[in-house]
């Protein structure tokens, strides 16, 4: 959540020159590297901070234990990057529906995985189910739009 500013900043600047200017494929690949780096420090910072702050904020009603915060950090990490890939990315080249179909990978692989994982793992099950699920749709994302910028590269 304290990431959504950056990545609705980035959906703004990257296209800001347009979907068929010079620039926009370096604009793409300048703010999906923000966007990895940001994502994952912010990961990174709620992995190795989440057990902490939630006791300290929560005190003993509160229990996150650090698998629970490294699953929740995954997912930070791979939303953030997959906001700057899919809405700033494939996006502004007109991709709509590459983007539609990372999330119903992303989905594909959710859905079973929450139904086995919740009942025998509860929370920790859920956040990995998730986390599973993002980094699906950030490969797919980052797959298609590898092959795009190259064929942009490539063609002039």
């Amino acid at each position: 959540m304290a990431l959504t500013p950056f990545g609705q900043w980035l959906q703004g600047w990257v296209p800001r020159l347009g979907r068929h200017h010079t620039d926009t494929p370096a604009r793409i690949k300048k703010g999906l590297n923000a966007a990895t780096v940001a994502g994952i420090g912010a990961g990174i910072g709620v992995a190795s901070l989440g057990p902490w702050l939630a006791h300290l904020l929560g005190g003993s009603h509160v229990s996150v234990t650090f698998a629970l915060a490294a699953f929740v950090g995954i997912s930070v990490a791979m939303s953030t990057i997959s906001r700057a890939s899919g809405m700033a990315g494939l996006q502004t080249l007109g991709m709509s529906k590459a983007v539609a179909i990372s999330a119903v990978v992303g989905a594909a692989i959710g859905i079973p995985l929450l139904l086995v994982s919740v009942p025998v793992y509860g929370a920790v099950g859920a956040a990995a189910a998730v986390a599973a699920a993002e980094t699906g749709v950030t490969l797919a994302q980052g797959i298609r739009l590898r092959r795009v910028l190259a064929g942009i590269a490539a063609h002039g």
